[in-house]
Formats: structure tokens, C-alpha cells, sequence
């Protein structure tokens, strides 16, 4: 098996959760690499790898790799814009996956066996791990940092050079949450009372999984984000509909003009504008590929019930096993199927890809490979490491920008859906991850921190700079020092969180 010393990097570090990216159906780290990089015409030579880690999925590749697959996907982009297929693919998918499911719900209950569960099982992993394999696309096409190092070049003040990424990178065409809310307002507008309700349900329908929500279990009812959203605009007036419809609209048209204005301010070259396009479709398709995953998700969570019931295993276990190890009843390890196995299988295991031959150990096995590859796990109840002072009484707290401004107010804590019912006018939002939900708060709040999802393409760095709200993202603990009510100032135009009480 191939080693490869110092040149295996992290690709992913997230919760684990019950059903974590489906990593049954090979939408993990590990396996996808080599599956999506098959798809769109570049391999991977080395070893990739994935771990479950108390509770935590960690996932690695080897950064010769992606130098390669980077320099491969640059070219085909620039040639044939290969993301906007992806984001079709995406798509078609997610509507492959919602047909499969709706028929197979449409037969007889008495028709339904062990046999008819594992064809659409097996039917299933197949088309979705299509779906998540191209989102990977925008991991390794991540263009922030070349960007950066090019802007440098036209630009030597570093605060004015993360305000011109942020500028010329932002993709009002990600934030689905426009689209729905047009087409809400035009909806809410047909004065047949019957007419308007059946609309509204088609719309409930077509756009629920925009408004669902990934923090902890929001309600046993999947609409209820978007008749959250629906209920808020009902109270709005007119006046307010019509303003909003002329800010989006205002939106689509001013953001591109002014991305113009500044690369020609700034005399940008033509392969830093083609990063620059290239990283603002990148967020464009992880964000349909956020959209097209959340439905799927509440639809399949049903069938992962009903299949663990016909197989004998808890419902969280299903997606974390693959079509053959159901049909055997064994591990690809070798361990039987079983409550002790599964649960090392969570916590404990390492999935090797090595020249697309997959392998997965689990338990002291997974230990001894993980020590091999000389991989130091992270402590999951890591220590705030982006603390600057957090001994005197002024603590200064930094992350990664998002969005350029600053903004003063009291604390508000978001744990789970409800909690955004409690924002008042001039709150500072503290949350995890952000999900379209939030989008009913941004216009009150002044600023927002969280403490996972540092990155350009993450969703609420997204949100922050679609609303122009201060915004520093991956400040680890930071939720633990905090309370509501608590005063804090983001100044993120110095990257800068102050505790002021």
C-alpha cells in the first residue's frame, strides 16, 4: 500500500451526526475524490483517505494530487465552462433520485421485500454519490488563495486587498433565497383566495428544502421553515414586498456592473478575472448542491427507517453501509453486521482508497493504519486557537472575514431553529452553521459570528455578503464564552470580535 509521507493534506473535518453525508452511499471524502475526479476526466494516482473519529469525519488526499487535478479542472474550465455542467448534473441528480423515491412509494406496501430494497438502495448510491462527487469540484478549484496572491500584485495594503476578494467574488445567483422570495411575492399577489393557496402549496412543494435547517432536529414537520418564511412575508405590506423585489432585482444588476468597474480599476489580468469568475461559480454549485442534498435527505431519512426495521439494524446504521454489506450481512472489513460493529464503524474506522480499490478498517485495525500514515487527529473539544488576548479584560477574538464592517449590539445564541424567533432589531448572531432559515433574521441583525464554516464558498459567508452584514467565521469556542445578552463588537474590517462587558 502506497505511503506518502508529508503530502497528505485535510480536505474535510466535520461533525459526524447520524447520517453525515450519507457516507454509506460513498458520498465520503475518501471515495468520492476518486469517483468524481473518474467523471470529470483527471485521477488520482496517490492514496486518499477518510477516518471516523469520535463521532468526527476527518478526510485527506495528497496535495501532489490536487496541484494536478487544480491545474486539469483550470484548463477545462476556462475552455468549456465545466462548473455550469456540473451544477446540471447536480441537478438532473437530484430529480433522478426524487423519481426513484416517489416511485417506489407509488407501489403496493406488500410488494416491498429485502430484494426491492437493495435494487433502490444500490440505484440510489449510484446517482447520489454523482450528485456530491461534483461539489468537490469547488474544493479543489478553491481559488481564494491564488486570488489573493494575485490581487497583491495590483493592491499592497492586505485590508484592501480582502475587501476586493470579497467584492469581486460575491454570486447573487447562490443565494436561492432571491428566486424563492420573487416568486412568493407574485404568488401572494393573485387575489383568487383559491387560486393563490394552490399556488402556495405548489410552492411549499418545490421549495421546502430551501428552509429546513441542519442544526439539531428542527420539527418531526419539514415545512415548517418555509411556512416560517411564507408567514413572515404575509405580515409584510405592499410597500415592503415592492422594496424587497427592487433590492434583489437592484442586486443582480448593480453587482456585476460594479465586479467590472474594479477589475478594471485594478487593471486585473485575464487568468485573475477567469479565477476570479471561476471561484464565484464554484459557490454558485456548492450552494444548488446544498439545496438539491437537503431534500433528499428528509425523503431518504424515511426510507433508512423502513430499511433498517427489514434488515434488522438501527436507522442511523443504513447509510454507513454499502448495498453489498447489507446483502452479506458482513462488514467490507469482514465483521458481521451488528450493533458493536456498526458502532466501531462510526467511531472508529479509516477508509483507504489506493488506485480505486477501496478498503475500510475499523477498530484496532483503523488505529494501527492511522498510525501508519503518521496522521495526528485533532481533539474535538479543541481549545480556542484563535484567541489573541483572553486573559485581560479587553478579549480580542479573530477568525476568517466574510463580509467587511462592523457592528455593536447584544449577543443572540442560535442552537436551533426556534431560537431565530427570539432575534430582536440589532442582535449579533452566534451560531454554528448557517441554513437559508437564517435569512428571515438578516435583516435585523448587525453582525454575525460562527464558529465552523471558515471559508469564501461556505453558506454564510455567502448569506453575510448577500446582505452586507459583518461577518467572522471559524472562531472555535468562541460559543462557549458567550452568553445572550452579552455586548460584542465584529469589526470585521480588522478582523476583530471584542468582548465588551
Amino acid at each position: 500500500m502506497k505511503k506518502i509521507p508529508g503530502d497528505l493534506i485535510s480536505i474535510a473535518i466535520r461533525p459526524g451526526g447520524n447520517i453525515p453525508y450519507f457516507p454509506g452511499l460513498l458520498s465520503d471524502e475518501a471515495m468520492t475524490s476518486t469517483e468524481m475526479l473518474k467523471a470529470i476526466g483527471v485521477r488520482f494516482e496517490d492514496v486518499h483517505l477518510r477516518i471516523n473519529s469520535g463521532g468526527f469525519v476527518y478526510g485527506y488526499w495528497s496535495k501532489s494530487d490536487q496541484d494536478n487535478a487544480k491545474k486539469k479542472l483550470f484548463l477545462q474550465q476556462q475552455e468549456n465552462n465545466e462548473i455550469e455542467k456540473f451544477a446540471k448534473s447536480v441537478l438532473s441528480d437530484y430529480q433522478n433520485i426524487i423519481g426513484l423515491l416517489d416511485n417506489f412509494y407509488a407501489s403496493p406496501v406488500l410488494s416491498r421485500t429485502k430484494e426491492s430494497y437493495l435494487v433502490l438502495y444500490k440505484e440510489l448510491c449510484d446517482k447520489y454519490r454523482s450528485l456530491c462527487c461534483y461539489a468537490y469540484v469547488a474544493n479543489i478549484l478553491d481559488m481564494a488563495e491564488d486570488i489573493r496572491e494575485e490581487l497583491s500584485h495590483y493592491i499592497t495594503d492586505k485590508t484592501e486587498i480582502e475587501k476586493s476578494l470579497l467584492d469581486l467574488t460575491r454570486n447573487p445567483r447562490a443565494n436561492f433565497i432571491y428566486e424563492h422570495d420573487l416568486e412568493l411575492i407574485d404568488i401572494l399577489y393573485i387575489s383568487d383566495t383559491d387560486l393563490q393557496q394552490r399556488k402556495i402549496e405548489a410552492h411549499i412543494k418545490k421549495w421546502y428544502s430551501l428552509f429546513m435547517g441542519s442544526i439539531a432536529v428542527i420539527s418531526p414537520d419539514p415545512f415548517v421553515g418555509i411556512k416560517m418564511r411564507i408567514d413572515m412575508f404575509k405580515k409584510l405590506s405592499r410597500d415592503d414586498w415592492e422594496d424587497r423585489r427592487c433590492k434583489y432585482q437592484d442586486i443582480f444588476e448593480s453587482v456585476g456592473k460594479s465586479q467590472e468597474a474594479l477589475q478594471l480599476r485594478l487593471k486585473l489580468s485575464k487568468e485573475t478575472i477567469d479565477r476570479i469568475k471561476i471561484l464565484k461559480d464554484c459557490v454558485f454549485l456548492k450552494e444548488t448542491r446544498k439545496f438539491c442534498m437537503t431534500r433528499i435527505t428528509t425523503i431518504a431519512d424515511n426510507f433508512s427507517v423502513e430499511m433498517g426495521k427489514m434488515f434488522g439494524i438501527p436507522s442511523f446504521a443504513v447509510f454507513r453501509l454499502t448495498p453489498d454489506e447489507l446483502a452479506q450481512g458482513k462488514l467490507m472489513s469482514g465483521e458481521v453486521i451488528c450493533e458493536e460493529s456498526i458502532m466501531t464503524l462510526k467511531n472508529n474506522s479509516m477508509y483507504v482508497v489506493d488506485d480505486g480499490v477501496t478498503k475500510r478498517y475499523i477498530g484496532d485495525h483503523a488505529k494501527t493504519k492511522i498510525a501508519e500514515y503518521g496522521i495526528e487527529l485533532p481533539v474535538s473539544t479543541v481549545q480556542d486557537e484563535n484567541t489573541i488576548d483572553d486573559t485581560s479584560s479587553k478579549k480580542v477574538y479573530s477568525g476568517f472575514v466574510a463580509c467587511r464592517g462592523c457592528g455593536i449590539g447584544p449577543v443572540r445564541l442560535v442552537t436551533k431553529l426556534e431560537d431565530l424567533n427570539d432575534f430582536m432589531e440589532g442582535d449579533i448572531l452566534v451560531t454554528s452553521l448557517t441554513t437559508p432559515e437564517y435569512a428571515i433574521v438578516f435583516d435585523k441583525i448587525k453582525g454575525m459570528i460562527t464558529y465552523d464554516g471558515a471559508s469564501l464558498t461556505s453558506h454564510p459567508a455567502t448569506l453575510a455578503r448577500e446582505y452586507g452584514v459583518p461577518a467572522i467565521l471559524g472562531i472555535k469556542d468562541l460559543q462557549h464564552k458567550l452568553n445572550n445578552g452579552d455586548i460584542i463588537e465584529v469589526d470585521a474590517n480588522n478582523n476583530a470580535v471584542r468582548l465588551l462587558n
